[in-house]
């Protein structure tokens, strides 16, 4: 009779730890941020070279908690050297704001967007000095194109924080204009046909150009700008 209440009771209290219902893990806490709030700024800088050597153009794009842009959104900008077409610019449609930076020296940037703070070195060449004045050449009929006026495109890859230089390869005519797009939202227009820019994001990118001539014909070409992530550091073994 004692054997059988001794296993009644280990049953029970079996019974009773099977049916014990522990706490549940805390649910994440998400930030509560509304989609109207900046909550990323990246700044690029695209640089004149050759005739456009000693300006560029800086490009700061703001997104909100999903990857959006935001409109409306005011933009500083500050630089310890060299002078800026505007100081303060609010964001388009697309989320990009730009100012046009003059400089012989490189210059370091900084956008502020709300409580977003970003900075950027942007690395100007020196003015290509103006070439010797030619005597007055005896006007010449001009010779017809040879073909239709072409373009080519070639870059490489790049880490971020480096800048990405494109050159322009222009047949069957010389280029009076070259207008770039970076596909980042950032836009130059010169006449050099190489340029240099610096993403502020890790990415692929569509780099287009447009070419003028004298006689007012067009082309355009596009190639993929890839910047890849800062590799980590080597750590170096200790010593025995």
């Amino acid at each position: 009779m004692l054997l059988r209440i001794c296993f009644a009771v280990v049953a029970v209290l079996t019974a009773a730890g099977c049916a014990y219902d522990g706490p549940y893990a805390p649910s994440p806490i998400v930030p509560d941020i509304p989609t109207t709030a900046p909550y990323s700024l990246a700044l690029g800088a695209t640089v004149g070279m050759g005739a456009d050597a000693g300006r560029a153009i800086a490009t700061a794009k703001v997104q909100n908690i999903n990857g959006e842009p935001l409109s409306g959104v005011t933009v500083e900008f500050t630089a310890d050297t060299g002078t800026l077409s505007a100081a303060s610019v609010v964001t388009g449609v697309d989320g990009t704001a730009t100012t046009r930076i003059t400089s012989t020296s490189t210059v370091s940037l900084t956008a502020t967007a709300g409580r977003l703070t970003t900075r950027t070195l942007v690395t100007s060449q020196a003015a290509a000095a103006p070439p010797p004045v030619p005597a007055a050449p005896v006007p010449t009929p001009e010779s017809p194109p040879n073909g239709p006026l072409s373009v080519t495109l070639s870059t490489s890859s790049v880490t971020l924080g480096t800048q990405t230089v494109v050159s322009a390869q222009v047949s069957n005519g010389p280029a009076q204009s070259i207008n770039w797009s970076f596909g980042d939202g950032a836009t130059f227009a010169g006449i050099s046909t190489s340029t240099a820019h610096t993403y502020g994001a890790v990415g692929s990118y569509v780099v287009s150009a447009t070419v003028t001539d004298p006689s007012g014909r067009t082309a355009s070409a596009s190639t993929n700008a890839t910047i890849n992530a800062v590799p980590p550091p080597i750590v170096s073994a200790p010593k025995p």
